[in-house]
């Protein structure tokens, strides 16, 4: 049996269809409240018309990662767990809650890996746990993390969870790590990079100097796959990969998403010293209307920055190749306007 946590986030979700079209029974994690919805549009986009019968092979399991009972439900009888479920927030209030949920969800799991005898266990982590080096070089697997009060919490969490997954791998447990930088994919337009899509098409008038790396959501999902093939397993188990198509400018990814989706590209530029202005309008109007903030100030450390990386070694460890970035971004785009057509 195989295990997704985190199945109603992109990355769980976009696994999750593609391994209905491969398997006859999948099991997925999902916090009660979860909502379907985004999961539904991703199976219906790829599906097509056999969407309800993949989602069918789907067995659903409400669990909470943080309580052990309900991790030893979820676990029964599974040998391969792909773990792609983790909080995102860039917002103050959300700090510590963030790192203890991500850390302990992620040592529950493993404890429990551990002790059900799970033979592959993937871990979707982030470029956030990873060291960033001095603009114009690129991020790899070397880069090890270092501790400094600069580190925001969503790296904090990531790093610590990744400890707990090398504990695992300490103590007998075979496991392998991907390490995506930004992906492009659909869900929830209104968070994470979906929200790149949803802003263009609602008319975005500003856009930032800065820059980063980014992959296609369903190149993750290829990746981990064939990390855990039987063919590769025993050349990856053990080791971590970056995953990064290409390193570009915010400036450069808004113009081809405008593009796709036939609206005007974002023409006004806003510097750091700019974004810091907004930033304190934005504070005073969050209090006053009681409001959560918009803008953060580690949103503006990296809509400001450039971070480049390198995610080559994948490719030149197994047979994989990127898909190309223009067709990643028109396949998005007509799935927003599929969805809001």
């Amino acid at each position: 049996m195989i295990l997704v946590t985190g199945a109603t986030g992109m990355v769980g979700a976009h696994l999750l269809m593609t391994l209905a079209q491969q398997h006859d029974t999948i099991r997925a994690t999902r916090r009660e409240s979860s909502s379907l919805k985004a999961v539904e549009n991703i199976f219906r986009f790829f599906g097509k018309e056999k969407a309800e019968e993949l989602m069918q092979k789907v067995e659903w399991v409400n669990a909470d990662l943080r309580d052990p009972e309900q991790i030893q439900k979820a676990l029964k009888g599974v040998d391969t767990i792909y773990h792609t479920a983790a909080i995102v927030s860039f917002q103050k209030k959300d700090d510590q809650m963030m790192i203890e949920n991500n850390r302990e969800a992620t040592a529950n799991l493993i404890d429990f890996a551990l002790e059900n005898h799970v033979s592959k266990f993937c871990h979707v982590s982030s470029i956030a746990s990873l060291e960033k080096i001095p603009e114009k070089k690129l991020t790899n697997e070397d880069n090890i993390w270092k501790s400094d009060k600069n580190k925001n919490a969503y790296s904090i969490s990531k790093f610590q969870s990744e400890m707990e997954v090398w504990r695992g791998h300490e103590m007998g447990l075979p496991v392998v790590i991907i390490n995506p930088s930004v992906i492009l994919g659909s869900g929830n337009w209104d968070k994470g990079s979906p929200r790149f899509f949803s802003s263009i098409a609602k008319h975005l008038y500003f856009y930032s100097e800065g820059g980063t790396g980014f992959v296609d959501v369903m190149d993750c999902v290829d990746a981990m796959l064939r990390l855990t093939s039987e063919e590769n397993w025993e050349k990856v188990r053990g080791k971590r990969f970056v995953l990064n198509k290409v390193n570009i400018k915010y400036k450069q990814l808004f113009d081809t998403i405008a593009k796709e989706l036939n609206c005007k590209s974002p023409q006004w530029k806003i510097t750091a010293k700019g974004m810091k202005v907004a930033y304190w309008i934005d504070a005073f109007l969050s209090t006053i209307l009681f409001r959560t903030p918009k803008i953060t100030k580690s949103t503006i450390k990296s809509a400001t920055q450039q971070s480049f990386y390198d995610g080559s070694r994948i490719t030149k460890t197994i047979s994989f190749q990127y898909r190309n970035m223009s067709e990643t971004i028109q396949r998005i785009a007509d799935q927003y306007k599929e969805e809001h057509s």
